[in-house]
């Protein structure tokens, strides 16, 4: 069962690229390259992706969802991929820049991209990637609404995955048009890790 966990780790680690040869040797690193390769192939091979995988989570003793979703994990810690979801519930429109900086505080942070616009009482989403937004370990947002909203909230959240999602605003009631950010609101936004 222990050399099951360190293969498991060991995949988790090829795809993170952080020394997965440490865990993972010949034959398996091998066939893992493989279907790393295939990736970025059509659809039409999908099938056999599926079979070498099931053969992989056979040798593993683990579930094939399970060894799927290790897989997704290790790419996304890699890629760093982050979606910024935000849900304004407020009645005025809300703009959200992000920020970002090299440590978990507010002052030296730097604008991530754009600002953008959320509609009154809708949501939308960014996603960031450090090939095209660059990359710091910490990021926040700062809020404003060109008109006072007289009722509701926005909730912003960092999102990696669906088991990973950190709130980076909660339920900030905004009534005027003021900038809102960790240094003026630290109850309700937050420093989060990218």
């Amino acid at each position: 069962m222990a050399e099951k966990k360190e293969l498991a780790v060991g995949l988790l680690g090829l795809g993170a690229g952080i020394g997965a040869s440490a865990f993972i040797h010949g034959e398996m690193k091998t066939e893992l390259r493989k279907m790393n390769e295939k990736l970025s192939e059509s659809v039409s091979i999908q099938s056999d992706m599926k079979t070498e995988l099931k053969g992989i989570s056979d040798k593993l003793d683990i579930p094939l969802s399970t060894l799927q979703e290790l897989i997704r994990k290790a790419i996304r810690e890699e890629l760093r991929i982050i979606s910024i979801y935000v849900d304004n519930e407020l009645d005025q429109p809300v703009t959200v820049q992000v920020k970002a900086n090299r440590e978990s505080v507010f002052e030296g942070s730097t604008d991530v991209g754009s600002p953008f616009t959320v509609p009154a009482g809708s949501t939308d989403a960014i996603t960031l990637t450090p090939d095209t937004s660059g990359w710091l370990p910490y990021i926040t947002v700062s809020l404003v609404c060109s008109t006072a909203p007289a009722s509701g909230y926005v909730t912003v959240y960092r999102i990696r995955s669906k088991d990973d999602q950190v709130k980076i605003v909660d339920a900030l009631e905004i009534r005027d048009t003021d900038i809102h950010d960790v240094s003026t609101d630290p109850n309700k936004i937050f420093i989060v890790e990218w």
